[in-house]
């Protein structure tokens, strides 16, 4: 039997909640300290519907046909987006989920997904978290990740911020949004062009006999 724990505190006029919850299952499962790259620069030059269009990056993003992007900008974020072929700094897109594109002319950050070979049962999970850690205390950098099953079906995408850990209590009270098919591989990006020193753990703690 293994176990997870999570702790919970607040202190809100003086009066602090300081509690640590455990569960119990038997299958742990943990990918530890991911580095995350950092994102390129650029601008979303040619907006030609919600979801594809064009950016013009800062010379030397490194970016190349056919890579899936996440592209980030204040106030939202679209992930999975195809390149199509590259010419020098303009890079063409297409198949974005998430929010719809802004506005022409918007400044982005675009950052190529970082696969991660997992192997989750979200039908047993008990206890569920990822950490987007940042080795600066005061980040804001924003992230992602895309848990998918193996024909590449979204099983849940998240959205994350440096330094505040999602925890996910099935165990608990939380609705189970991790049902359905295995997770197979998890795609994780960085939305930050300047935090370089950004990583991801993703844990999980299974019963496959509740």
């Amino acid at each position: 039997m293994a176990t997870g724990t999570y702790g919970i505190a607040v202190s809100i006029g003086g009066v602090t909640i300081n509690k640590q919850i455990s569960r119990t299952g038997d299958h742990p499962n943990a990918y530890a300290s991911i580095p995350l790259p950092v994102a390129k620069t650029g601008t979303l030059s040619t907006r030609t519907s919600d979801t594809a269009g064009t950016l013009t990056m800062t010379a030397g993003h490194g970016l190349t046909d056919g890579q899936i992007i996440d592209i980030y900008w204040t106030g939202g974020m679209c992930y999975g987006a195809t390149i199509g072929t590259v010419s020098s700094n303009s890079v063409p897109f297409t198949g974005a989920a998430g929010d719809v594109l802004p506005a022409e002319s918007t400044a982005i950050t675009a950052s190529v997904q970082v696969v991660i070979n997992t192997q989750i049962d979200g039908d047993a999970v008990q206890l569920f978290a990822v950490s987007f850690e940042s080795t600066d205390s005061l980040s804001t950098a924003k992230g992602h990740i895309n848990l998918q099953d193996s024909s590449h079906a979204s099983i849940e995408e998240i959205d994350l911020t440096a330094n505040q850990p999602y925890v996910l209590d099935v165990g608990g009270v939380a609705t189970n949004v991790l049902t359905g098919n295995v997770i197979t591989h998890s795609h994780a990006s960085n939305g930050s062009s300047t935090d370089a020193g950004v990583t991801i753990t993703i844990v999980s703690l299974e019963d496959s006999t509740p």
